[in-house]
């Protein structure tokens, strides 16, 4: 195992998500052996860590660091993070790097776009006058160039195009529930699992991209065709639900979902159905 110490050895400094570059995924054999995590911190910074797995000692070494979200002159908490390439194509919008571009999101309820190679302004932003609330999951999608969705403590999920991000959202969806965690479908491109904090787990789908195919031309639909429905929702938490993600077989069926929840430290598995499984404390 390799640890980095990222902060100093102070303990100032509380690291609140990573996302692994997923372009890696579909890259030449020789860049496979070195990878890329980007992690955010209660500080407000961002940072990119190298990840070099070719060497006899496994390496893991801090690359980039940048303040990135303040709130009223203070540092605010980054929440989530992610890099802006999906693991089919490995490219994104603006580079044919995808690992060049971060998507952020703070307690300063505000999304920023940055390119670590034009540090440190952040290439794009959407804040206050679109979130009513911190911005608290990203989750760029597996498959889909281009798009990406964002929740926040305003319980409402956006779908964005990363071409038109200063525009208006694809769609929105109230999902009863400040987000924490936002889990793509690994095989079905319209169908997302959510953990809402106090309201339990949500499972959405968008049904117009259902048949989309994989397309490096990016992902391309009409506004107004765009919309969600909640499915079903998973409500025997005791708690509020952080955590949650897919559970699926070879095949596809059965289709499971687990999840996790804070304060009555308890783990549900169940089907998609929203039927109960197994709970463990």
């Amino acid at each position: 195992s390799e640890a980095s110490d990222v902060d100093g050895g102070s303990g100032s400094r509380l690291a609140l998500s990573l996302d692994w570059d997923r372009s890696i995924l579909n890259a030449v054999p020789e860049r496979m052996s070195e990878q890329k995590i980007v992690s955010s911190y209660s500080d407000g910074s961002i940072s990119i860590h190298s990840f070099n797995s070719s060497l006899e000692t496994p390496s893991l070494a801090e690359k980039e660091r940048w303040d990135a979200h303040t709130l009223f002159g203070c540092p605010s908490e980054v929440w989530t993070c992610s890099f802006a390439a999906s693991s089919s194509t490995g490219s994104s919008p603006a580079s044919s790097d995808g690992s060049n571009l971060v998507l952020s999101g703070g307690d300063d309820c505000t999304l920023k776009l940055w390119d670590v190679r034009s540090l440190p302004s952040p290439v794009a932003k959407v804040g206050s006058s679109e979130f009513e609330a911190g911005v608290t999951a990203v989750s760029y999608h597996p498959k889909l160039e281009n798009l990406f969705a964002v929740g926040s403590y305003d319980e409402v999920i956006r779908l964005y195009d990363m071409r038109m991000l200063g525009g208006e959202p694809l769609c929105r969806v109230n999902v009863g529930g400040g987000v924490w965690r936002i889990r793509w479908h690994p095989t079905k491109n319209g169908r997302m699992l959510v953990g809402a904090m106090h309201g339990g787990c949500r499972i959405v789908n968008f049904k117009a991209l259902m048949n989309l195919r994989v397309d490096i031309t990016g992902f391309d639909t009409d506004r107004d065709s765009l919309s969600a429905e909640i499915e079903s929702e998973f409500t025997d938490h005791n708690s509020m639900a952080y955590g949650a993600d897919w559970l699926v077989r070879d095949g596809g069926s059965p289709e499971y979902a687990a999840s996790c929840s804070f304060y009555d430290r308890r783990v549900c598995m169940w089907m998609s159905t929203a039927t109960n499984l197994n709970t463990i404390k």
